[in-house]
């Protein structure tokens, strides 16, 4: 997939997706920032209203976005459903925090999964500055 988004040139699949491996950590910690502000505001929300939406919403269902763009370049189904799951759910009705959370952590497991993958199949890599993050 990666290749056929490219136009079949190798060194620009390889290009992208390595420019999405090094803003992994990034994309995490925002992913992780917007969760807990959903949490949060989903909790003042529920407390102060009796209310089940929650205004934080709006800024992980932006980073989950933003994350499936970068997606569609790089030809990862289990990342791109993973995500799509959870843009399914935020634009549901009242997303439970529960079940919110738990798609979340698939998609943070497929996260981890890849660094890793990348880890073994290109073992210089940390040492090439991985944690440079990609420009958003």
């Amino acid at each position: 997939l990666a290749l056929a988004n490219a136009d079949g040139r190798p060194e620009l699949a390889e290009e992208l997706m390595a420019a999405f491996i090094q803003g992994l950590d990034e994309d995490e910690q925002r992913i992780k920032a917007a969760l807990a502000a959903f949490c949060s505001s989903a909790a003042s929300a529920h407390a102060s209203a009796g209310a089940h939406s929650a205004p934080g919403a709006d800024a992980l269902a932006r980073e989950i976005h933003r994350l499936k763009g970068a997606l569609s370049y790089c030809g990862l189904p289990r990342l791109q459903q993973a995500a799509a799951a959870i843009e399914t759910a935020l634009n549901g009705e009242a997303p439970e925090e529960e079940a919110l959370g738990l798609l979340v952590q698939r998609l943070l497991g497929e996260m981890a999964a890849l660094r890793n993958w990348h880890r073994q199949a290109d073992p210089g890599w940390a040492a090439q500055g991985q944690d440079k993050g990609r420009a958003a």
